[in-house]
């Protein structure tokens, strides 16, 4: 069987048009009149015509497609990010072409080049951290692929970022500890390479401590992944140690997460034996128990405002090549794994 595939020119040629009037009512490009229009829009409807993408990127230079890079779906996190983020890709008419990293530098770069070899008309990228190989790929592209970065805020890069405060995060989680009357704080982070989750925040928990004359206890500390077990094994240590801190700061959600499981797997209660705290506010915060004290992040918002940001740099034909940076807010949620002591 064959099938015949109505090309623009069929089109034309069913509606007694040239081929560039077609391609003007199909892109809205330039006037046309309303009976000429008309007459096309009917020819496709009546055909049943659809345009090909790759053929109209030729017309219009541009694909609607855009790419979002994030390390994982399985974290609630990013599934909120891209929501919000796809939200407004569909409504200013773009489509999304999405990829998982696994936290992965060398996955980032291979992503990014896919994507700049599929055309698209800009990129979110939601990294961990920037190698010399993912510099060299900005400094080269980012004046043809506008990209604007979730989640991170790099000095040696001028790319527009959307991000929260992450020092300031910590230093007002540590406050809070503080004043529940914790000096003894300990703090799980994330792998200092990741500059927001990691560096950022310790330099927020440290900060803290000085600022109350208290010693950072290098026993305290510990490092973990972004994943429960990494942070049930991290509590271990904590645990082996001959003094113990009586609150601990966690980088995120679900490394407290499996502190907490380590905590009770080992005798001890929250928030009576240790006060645990997470950053995010995770969905699975709320339910879990004792209910996680936290900090919220609009992940959601976090999406919204990258795509937005992106999208007028694409339709102004603004090349994002200066940093400009959106911060959005952050809140302390109190719940049941924190007591005053």
């Amino acid at each position: 069987m064959v099938i015949y595939l109505l090309t623009i020119r069929d089109i034309a040629s069913k509606a007694g048009v040239s081929v560039s009037t077609v391609s003007r009512v199909l892109n809205d490009s330039k006037p046309v009149s309303e009976e000429i229009k008309m007459k096309v829009l009917n020819v496709i409807e009546e055909t049943g015509f659809k345009p090909n993408s790759l053929a109209r990127s030729f017309v219009t230079g541009k694909t609607n497609l855009i790419g979002i890079i994030v390390p994982e779906l399985a974290n609630t996190n990013f599934s909120h990010l891209v929501r919000g983020a796809e939200g407004i890709a569909n409504d200013f008419g773009y489509n999304v072409l999405l990829s998982f990293t696994d936290f992965k530098q060398d996955n980032e770069l291979k992503y990014l080049k896919i994507m700049k070899e599929k055309h698209v008309d800009g990129i979110i990228l939601s990294g961990v951290s920037f190698n010399e190989e993912q510099k060299k790929f900005f400094e080269e592209n980012r004046k043809c692929i506008p990209t604007v970065i979730v989640g991170q805020n790099n000095s040696s890069i001028n790319i527009p970022y959307v991000n929260v405060n992450n020092e300031r995060i910590a230093y007002d989680s540590v406050n809070y500890l503080l004043r529940l009357g914790h000096e003894n704080i300990g703090f799980i982070s994330a792998d200092i390479k990741d500059s927001s989750a990691g560096g950022e925040r310790y330099l927020g928990y440290k900060r803290a401590l000085r600022e109350k004359n208290i010693k950072e206890n290098k026993d305290f500390i510990q490092y973990a992944s972004f994943d429960f077990r990494s942070g049930y094994e991290a509590m271990k240590e904590i645990l082996k140690k001959e003094k113990h801190p009586t609150a601990i700061l966690c980088a995120n959600d679900v490394i407290a997460i499996g502190a907490i499981n380590c905590i009770l797997d080992n005798g001890y209660t929250v928030p009576d034996d240790f006060s645990v705290m997470g950053i995010d506010n995770s969905d699975f915060s709320h339910w879990f128990r004792p209910a996680l004290t936290t900090v919220n992040i609009d992940f959601h918002k976090f999406g919204v405002l990258a795509m937005e940001q992106l999208i007028k740099c694409i339709n102004n034909n603004q090349l994002t090549n200066e940093k400009k940076g959106t911060f959005i807010e952050h809140e302390l949620i109190p719940r049941n794994t924190c007591k005053k002591i």
